[in-house]
């Protein structure tokens, strides 16, 4: 960090000296350049005064005031070429002079300034303005705009200016030439390779040469030193920057690769302990990548250039990219296991929503956030189906009474082999085989509320077998006992109402069946199938007791009947079941109302024979 502290401050000065050498370059030109405009309309001391002044507020506005100081030049140095353009005298020359001294002199390094922010072409222009009032300045400094080595833009935007000699003196092919030789210069001046745009100083050289002979000046001279100071100066400034950036860059380079190493160690640590023993080969991948990353480490403090850098940072990337592909192959396999987990639980009607395939991959960076949500959805899933699956067997075991056991275990490969061993179809046919039998059960009974019953009850064979299946068939089969209880202990009350009328052993055990039936349907540990099982077993029984039950009415009535012919019965000593109207399935019960009252009976055909009262 220390170290970045230094190349960043000394970057900074770089740049600073780089603009502090332009700025005191333009800072003498707008003070000479102020001296003798001031001297033009007034006297020498003030004069001095305000060059004093523009050189002072030239450090902060340099290239504020050097525009201003270009005009007012232009002005002052073309005051009699104006005065005649605003009494009426134009000619095309005065107005050409004037277009040519804004654009190349003004409008172009307003130009540069303002798309390049670079003020080399305002030094150049400002130059030519100056050679007007003081040539040796001038010519000191002519050559310093185009001397930078800054880009190729900036230095033939810097030469650009120089065209306005061609304006004045076109046919002199002596500037002409010295013109092509500082762009010449210009451009060399701008190699960014080394010290090689020193050789920019050879046609400046033979340019002053020119210039000095063209002017009678030997100052041109000092510029060439001038210029070639500044490329120097700038190329070791530029140099140096360099330097300074590439150490600046080789110390960010390692700062980052050291902290992604960070990065990955870390994520390593939280995937080892994430994943634990579910990983398998991965853990070992993870364990190989530890030692990789160490090597790497090490050879990374060893570093002292940006090769090895950018080498080290190759293999670090290379790791990296080997571990990415190994944990999406890891979220992968695991989201596909959970999938064909949830194609099995839909065999039996348990529909959980299947997760889908990552569409990017996923960085190393958000794995354990991805994978921890990943987890948490399929925990709570397999935890969903693992109750559903407990409900399934309390049903399946509360209906059926196969005896499964219930998940105790919260795993998809526990689930998964459960599954396995469950014969779905054994217990469909049970379940089918129940239903069936339960249908005919309660085909005995006509009341309305068995209607529902018994359409829900055929409905169930036609269905696939699922939990929701199985859980139906139990709140049916619970509704059918409830109803079946109902009405067998209705049952059992009319026939012992009827058992009081006639004393008949048949009657007796049809009571004591129903009775056992009762006790069964309430026994709250056995499967509904046993239950309607052991109905099924005694269903003719139940439809006699029925049918005799529904003729309780007729049978009270026979009684009464009875007791009335009494008189005519022990008169003629038989009753003619014809006569009286009677079918003879209720002969039976004549003899028991008969035998009750005393008397032998005993069935003849049509008729019954009475013998004596066995009370006298």
């Amino acid at each position: 960090m220390f170290y970045y502290y230094i190349y960043f401050e000394m970057s900074i000065l770089i740049n600073d000296a780089k603009e502090l050498t332009k700025k005191i370059i333009i800072m003498i030109i707008n003070g000479v350049l102020s001296f003798y405009i001031a001297l033009h309309f007034t006297n020498l001391n003030f004069a001095y005064i305000t060059l004093g002044l523009v050189f002072a507020i030239s450090f902060l506005i340099e290239n504020i005031l050097l525009p201003v100081l270009i005009i007012s030049s232009i002005v002052v140095s073309n005051l009699n070429l104006l005065e005649e353009i605003i009494n009426g005298i134009v000619s095309f020359p005065n107005i050409e002079k004037i277009a040519f001294l804004l654009v190349f002199l003004l409008i172009i390094p307003l130009i540069h300034l303002a798309i390049r922010r670079n003020s080399r072409s305002l030094i150049t222009a400002g130059n030519l303005i100056l050679q007007n009032f003081n040539p040796t300045i001038a010519a000191i400094l002519y050559y310093s705009g185009v001397s930078f080595n800054e880009s190729y833009v900036d230095g033939i935007f810097s030469f650009l200016p120089f065209i306005y000699l061609l304006t004045v003196n076109f046919n002199n092919h002596v500037i002409l030439e010295s013109i092509i030789l500082i762009l010449i210069g210009s451009i060399l001046y701008s190699i960014n390779s080394k010290f090689y745009s020193v050789v920019g100083i050879i046609p400046i050289t033979i340019s002053a040469y020119y210039f000095s002979t063209l002017f009678n000046s030997p100052y041109f001279f000092y510029g060439i030193i001038l210029s070639l100071a500044i490329n120097i100066i700038d190329r070791v400034i530029n140099f140096t920057k360099t330097i300074n950036e590439n150490r600046e860059a080789t110390a960010n380079l390692k700062n980052r690769i050291n902290e992604e190493i960070k990065n990955i160690q870390a994520v390593l640590y939280s995937l080892r302990s994430e994943i634990g023993k579910e990983g398998g080969d991965l853990i070992k991948i993870i364990d190989g990548t530890f030692s990789s990353i160490s090597a790497i480490q090490n050879k990374l403090n060893e570093c002292k250039n940006i090769n090895c850098l950018s080498e080290v940072n190759d293999e670090l990337l290379s790791q990296k990219r080997i571990l990415t592909i190994e944990i999406n192959n890891l979220i992968f396999d695991k989201i596909r296991g959970y999938n064909d987990f949830t194609l099995k639980l839909k065999k039996i009607g348990i529909n959980l929503s299947e997760i889908e395939y990552p569409k990017e991959e996923i960085k190393l960076e958000q794995f354990i956030d991805f994978y921890r949500h990943l987890k948490q959805t399929i925990e709570t899933n397999i935890i969903l189906a693992t109750n559903l699956l407990n409900a399934f067997v309390e049903n399946t075991n509360k209906t059926i009474g196969v005896n499964l056991d219930k998940l105790n275990i919260i795993n998809m490969n526990y689930i998964s082999e459960r599954l396995n061993n469950m014969d779905v179809q054994i217990l469909s046919k049970k379940l089918d085989l129940c239903a069936s039998k339960a249908l005919e059960v309660i085909q005995l009974f006509t009341e309305e509320e068995s209607y529902e019953i018994k359409k829900s009850l055929a409905d169930i064979p036609l269905q696939p077998f699922t939990i929701n299946k199985v859980g139906n068939a139990t709140k049916l089969l619970e509704k059918l006992n409830n109803f079946l209880l109902v009405e067998l202990i209705e049952l059992q009350n009319t026939l012992k109402t009827i058992s009081t009328i006639y004393k008949s052993a048949e009657i007796d055990n049809m009571i004591s069946l129903i009775n056992i039936e009762i006790q069964t349907l309430q026994t709250s540990e056995m499967p509904y199938c046993e239950k309607i099982s052991r109905l099924y077993s005694s269903i003719s029984e139940l439809k006699e007791a029925i049918e005799l039950a529904n003729n309780k009415d007729t049978l009270t009535q026979l009684s009464e009947l009875v007791d009335t012919l009494l008189p005519q019965i022990l008169e003629t000593g038989e009753i003619n079941l014809s006569d009286i109207g009677i079918n003879e399935n209720y002969a039976n019960f004549i003899i028991a109302l008969l035998n009750k009252k005393g008397f032998k009976a005993e069935i003849n055909g049509n008729k019954i024979r009475v013998g004596i009262n066995t009370k006298e």
